[in-house]
């Protein structure tokens, strides 16, 4: 099963990258900086990486056509009013992009609904739900999980409940 990942370079990317590849799956990963993901990451040679700003739709590599299921891992923890424009364009460019491909399966993480942000997710939500692709909605990811490194071995449990997910 070959997934996509966007924000392989934040938190959720970063624990959720290597609990896929040790199940097996192909993976491939949407950055806006290849270097900084090849210094940031132990698993550059085993995914393949694809670079674009999803803010800017001519940036963006076209996504391999055989790809079963994407991630939408983008960062909403500092949404205001202010910041929603960009998130709704980020996301609108994704579906744009993911619609060319075979995608059976968008997952959508966010912590949005648990920083006083409900509307502006739900509002994501609609935009990501426009994709031919099924939108699966994750498990909401406690803010505090994303705030202490030594909760990371407490995110590897719902890194693994979130690749459940891809099935």
């Amino acid at each position: 099963m070959k997934v996509l990942i966007t924000g392989a370079n934040g938190y959720i990317g970063i624990c959720l990258l290597p609990v896929l590849l040790e199940k097996g799956y192909e993976v491939v990963c949407l950055v806006r900086d290849k270097l900084r993901f090849k210094e940031n990451s132990d698993f550059g040679d085993q995914v393949k990486i694809i670079t674009g700003d999803l803010l800017k739709e001519s940036s963006i590599e076209a996504f391999p056509t055989d790809i079963d299921a994407a991630y939408y891992l983008l960062n909403t923890q500092h949404w205001s009013k202010d910041f929603f424009p960009l998130m709704a364009l980020s996301a609108h460019n994704f579906v744009q992009a993911l619609d060319k491909t075979q995608c059976k399966r968008l997952i959508f993480l966010s912590i949005g609904k648990q920083i006083n942000c409900l509307q502006p997710h739900q509002q994501l939500q609609q935009i990501l739900g426009r994709a031919k692709a099924a939108l699966t909605i994750g498990p909401a990811i406690p803010k505090w999980y994303l705030m202490w490194p030594f909760h990371l071995f407490k995110f590897k449990g719902v890194a693994n409940q979130i690749t459940r997910l891809t099935l």
